[in-house]
């Protein structure tokens, strides 16, 4: 089970180290379970030294997919390694949306993040509430993001499904609805690589999650973690969150 929080850009630096600090006296009781959380990309040094030796890990909201180079503003696989990175968020709806990022481009990042070692969160979802739309355009944003990744690799990759229609709003999409569009997800990457390898990859939701609608969405078999947005800001809402998840790997909900 998979648990992590994106911070987007909403914490400065005093409010980031008080929630650093929030998590850290609860962390030794999410046995089980591995979490994460993606800071502003200015605040990694400073969670690089106050998580040492810490079970949370953390990572970027982006990266670039070359090492080094002429890229105004832009952060390398090689940067993120330096401050002991994980994980990188890839492909959020709202850098497809506001950024101008394409399957091809998040393709480009997934296979970068590889090469350095990083563990890609590849974020997918639909930008209406249909399931036929919904299923059609998941499985080209799948296909294509893993376009050249190794069958080998796929166990060092986690899917989010955050369905663009869910972001922001007050609730989380529907259980079954989830359940129905994991399975889809599922369904694409063993069509691409086998129905052995198409085991490998974690996909997790995102997408308004609570813990009214977390302690339902873990009680699903499609569900391996959960993407954390705005609730997560809140370090006792994590935490809740986080021993949830705890609690459904040991079969407890």
């Amino acid at each position: 089970m998979l648990v992590g929080a994106g911070m987007k850009m909403y914490l400065t630096r005093s409010e980031l180290e008080a929630w650093v600090d929030g998590c850290l006296g609860w962390i030794a009781e999410a046995a089980r379970i591995d979490l994460f959380f993606l800071p502003s990309f200015p605040y990694l040094p400073i969670v690089a030294e106050r998580l040492r030796g810490s079970k949370l890990a953390y990572g970027a909201q982006n990266m670039h997919w070359e090492d080094r180079g002429a890229f105004t503003g832009e952060v390398s696989p090689l940067m993120l390694k330096d401050f002991g990175a994980t994980y990188v968020e890839l492909g959020h709806a709202e850098r497809r949306r506001d950024c101008g990022e394409t399957n091809a481009t998040v393709n480009r990042k997934v296979r970068a993040a590889l090469r350095h070692g990083l563990v890609p969160i590849v974020c997918v979802g639909e930008g209406r509430h249909d399931a036929l739309h919904a299923d059609t355009l998941l499985r080209e944003q799948v296909v294509e993001a893993l376009e050249g990744v190794r069958p080998a690799e796929l166990g060092q990759v986690v899917i989010a499904y955050e369905p663009v229609w869910a972001i922001g709003v007050t609730s989380a999409a529907a259980p079954d609805y989830v359940a129905e569009r994991h399975r889809s997800i599922r369904l694409a990457i063993a069509d691409r690589f086998g129905q052995e390898d198409a085991l490998a990859p974690r996909i997790i939701y995102g997408g308004s999650v609570t813990t009214d609608s977390a302690r339902e969405l873990l009680r699903l078999e499609e569900v391996e973690g959960l993407f954390v947005g705005r609730a997560a800001l809140d370090p006792a809402v994590f935490r809740q969150i986080a021993s949830l998840a705890r609690d459904a790997s040991a079969g407890a909900i």
